[in-house]
């Protein structure tokens, strides 16, 4: 696999909320992140609609009054396995290798079994990049 772009924008509206961005050809799939996923291993995460590319390096006002966004990390991801696992409805995790992000090296997307939207992303303990919980 590639090396692609993501990002983590802090997003205000319609709650706060943590959204994890990851270039997927013409968009970047995208997942709400419930909690800031800088201070805890496991966040609840929601898949939510496709974001255009330019959220990618974007930071300010989010057109049609949706509040504001401002980038916690940023920087290239790729999947350590080729599950496709955005393109099936079944539970799985997808693991990703992150290079410069700001708190984590590894992370991995685990789909639930009860339905597409419902997922965890899990970053595992590091000592060089954060510290165990």
């Amino acid at each position: 696999m590639r090396w692609r772009r993501f990002a983590i924008l802090e997003h205000d509206h319609p709650f706060l909320h943590w959204d994890l961005l990851l270039e997927d050809s013409t968009n970047a799939a995208t997942w709400r992140l419930l909690q800031d996923p800088r201070s805890c291993q496991s966040v609840d995460a929601q898949l939510i609609q496709p974001h255009r590319l330019l959220y990618l390096t974007y930071e300010g006002p989010v057109s049609g009054d949706r509040g504001f966004v401002t980038a916690v990390s940023h920087g290239l991801w790729k999947a350590t396995d080729e599950s496709g696992l955005l393109s099936t409805n079944l539970p799985g995790q997808w693991n990703l290798e992150l290079r410069d992000c700001s708190f984590a090296r590894f992370a991995s997307l685990m789909r639930h079994a009860d339905g597409r939207e419902s997922w965890t992303f899990a970053v595992p303990p590091d000592p060089i990049t954060r510290e165990t919980v």
